[in-house]
């Protein structure tokens, strides 16, 4: 495990927002040690993210004694993963050595300091336009599926050597507890009036309901096609893209959600996350798009009768991408200080999920 900066200091975004960012400035000093002797930073809050709050930070004037000329601060968001923060923490650092995320250059206790990387994020319309960027993203993904399962071992072997290392995903017992979660938060809801009105696909009931045809009728369809259990990033969208147009690179990052998982899940999430947090399913690309792209994925191996195969794996998947994110939002609704509206979030997912049934 690599030795890094940690700084044992916690981060509150609202406060920092409302203090001149005195913390954020403390942590990227001790960080970046050769801004330690300068005076004020300059900090700018990156729109976009909707469980992390971002950062860039770098200094007020151009110092070219300096060879790090800015960094991003990652404040995790409360409850937003299925892992602690010191886990998070040590993922991305096993994924840099497989030449995976922006490069991570210190911790605190509720977040990263990272490399910035000098370029743009990718938006919906260049990966539609695009094919060449589109094969990138294809790639990036099945070469994250296959080697970055060797991550998950350096992962595994710093934080649980003493546990055999398990193969096989928990998919299904992450979404079991997740479940779990979300009954909490909506019985809690059930004593408020104004609350109940506004949750409103998300009664008890009808929640058991959809629960309950997740099991009966969305997993064995699932559990048919056999997707293989592979590295997923499980957040694969236009925001987690920045590419470097002069060098034509493309990095993926945000590995908040990472882990081993069925393949299907995460092809199915890329597709899904064009409908954008509005959820318009029109938005989601056409077929010979989402040939084109699994073609991509393939590779050299590529044919008619693989794609065709992919596609079947992929379309099971579709309706857990719903509901998974379903079950996030109700859980960011309870947890979250960003300040979107989770609750209508979560309704439409639930939406789009009924009707793939």
């Amino acid at each position: 495990m690599e030795r890094l900066q940690a700084v044992c200091t916690e981060l509150d975004a609202y406060k920092e927002e409302n203090c001149a960012f005195v913390g954020v400035e403390k942590v990227c000093k001790c960080v970046v040690h050769e801004w330690s002797g300068l005076g004020k930073l300059q900090v700018k809050r990156l729109i976009g993210g909707v469980s992390n709050v971002l950062y860039k930070v770098e200094p007020l004037t151009a110092n070219t004694r300096c060879a790090q000329k800015a960094v991003i601060v990652r404040i995790y968001g409360t409850n937003t993963s299925l892992r602690t923060r010191a886990a998070q923490c040590e993922m991305a650092i096993a994924l840099n050595r497989e030449g995976f995320g922006a490069k991570v250059l210190g911790k605190f206790l509720n977040g990263l300091v990272e490399e910035y990387i000098e370029s743009e994020a990718v938006d919906t319309a260049d990966l539609l336009a695009d094919r060449a960027l589109l094969r990138k993203v294809a790639r990036t993904m099945s070469d994250l599926h296959f080697r970055g399962t060797q991550a998950s071992g350096l992962f595994h072997k710093a934080t649980r050597a003493d546990v055999p290392l398990k193969v096989e995903s928990q998919f299904w017992n992450d979404v079991k507890h997740l479940i779990e979660l979300a009954e909490s938060v909506l019985d809690e809801a059930r004593g408020d009036i104004i609350l109940r009105r506004k949750w409103n696909g998300l009664h008890s009931r009808k929640f058991k309901t959809d629960c309950k045809a997740l099991h009966e009728i969305v997993r064995p369809n699932c559990d048919r096609v056999k997707s293989p259990d592979v590295f997923c990033h499980n957040d694969v969208h236009a925001g987690n893209l920045l590419y470097d147009r002069v060098k034509r690179s493309l990095t993926l990052i945000d590995y908040e959600y990472a882990g081993l998982g069925p393949r299907g899940f995460d092809l199915a999430n890329f597709f899904c996350e064009f409908a954008g947090f509005e959820c318009d399913c029109s938005k989601i690309p056409d077929r010979d798009f989402r040939r084109k792209f699994l073609s991509f994925y393939l590779g050299s191996t590529s044919s008619e009768e693989k794609v065709a195969s992919l596609e079947k794996e992929v379309k099971a998947w579709v309706p857990v991408t719903y509901f998974f994110w379903a079950l996030w939002a109700i859980l960011q609704h309870k947890h979250s200080s960003i300040g979107e509206d989770y609750l209508r979030f979560a309704n439409l997912r639930l939406e789009a999920f009924r009707r793939c049934l």
